[in-house]
């Protein structure tokens, strides 16, 4: 009668060969697969950091068309301002330019100078 450890170590004797190269596809299998995870959660990360880079501290970003028939009034951002949930508000007037000379947009940005504007169009100098 044979036991398991005897077929074990005949398998190691006889078959070197497949037991060296199943150890070594096991490892190198486990390696990829922690890699990909590395590589996913780093790839995470740097997306994260760019969006705060591009965008600062802010968390999200209210717009208002002008195209619309609905106006804008002083009620509506005092609902927006006591919101539970709004930490800050800053007012933006955003535009863009079409020069004929250089025949290009300029983006235009009119802020106020406080700290949620400099984070989200980054600047530091206080305004005049």
């Amino acid at each position: 009668m044979r036991t398991i450890h005897g077929v074990a170590l005949r398998l190691f004797r006889d078959n070197k060969f497949i037991v060296f190269s199943s150890v070594l596809s096991i490892a190198i299998s486990t390696m990829l697969v922690l890699s990909m995870m590395l590589f996913s959660i780093n790839a995470q990360d740097t997306l994260k950091n760019q969006l705060k880079q591009s965008y600062g501290e802010m968390d999200l970003s209210v717009g208002f068309n002008m195209n619309q028939n609905e106006t804008l009034t002083p009620n509506l951002i005092k609902e927006i301002s006591q919101n539970k949930k709004v930490n800050k508000i800053s007012k933006v007037s955003i535009s863009s330019l079409n020069l004929n000379k250089i025949n290009s947009e300029v983006y235009t940005v009119g802020v106020e100078d406080d700290y949620l504007a400099k984070s989200r169009y980054h600047f530091s100098g206080n305004g005049q």
